[in-house]
C-alpha cells in the first residue's frame, strides 16, 4: 500500500488471512478474532452456509443443492453465487463491497 509492505502488528509479512478485518469476529485458526481467514475463507463460508441454511427460500439454488445432495462444497457455494437473484449473489456482492 503507498509502495511500502504491509505487516501486522507483530510484523509479519505476507500472511494477508490473518489481517484483521472485523474486530472482536470469528475465532480464527491462528487465535485472533475477525480475520480475513476467519470471514471469508473456506471453512467459514461452508459454516456460515449452513447455519443460512433454514432462512435461505426452499427453491434458491443453495437450498435445492442441499435437499438433493444433504452436503453442500464449496464448489455449491460458488455455482450457487452465480446464479442471478440467489440468496448467494447477494452475498458475494455485499460481502465485495465490505472488502
Amino acid at each position: 500500500m503507498d509502495d511500502k509492505i504491509l505487516n501486522d502488528y507483530q510484523g509479519y509479512t505476507g500472511q494477508i488471512g490473518h489481517m484483521v478485518m472485523q474486530e472482536g469476529g470469528p475465532l480464527c485458526n491462528c487465535g485472533n478474532r475477525g480475520c480475513l481467514e476467519s470471514i471469508c475463507g473456506i471453512p467459514a463460508l461452508l459454516r456460515k452456509a449452513k447455519s443460512e441454511m433454514p432462512l435461505i427460500g426452499s427453491d434458491d439454488p443453495l437450498t435445492v443443492c442441499f435437499r438433493e445432495k444433504g452436503i453442500i462444497t464449496i464448489e455449491d457455494i460458488m455455482q450457487a453465487a452465480e446464479v442471478e437473484g440467489s440468496v448467494l449473489a447477494a452475498v458475494a456482492l455485499s460481502t465485495g463491497k465490505t472488502m
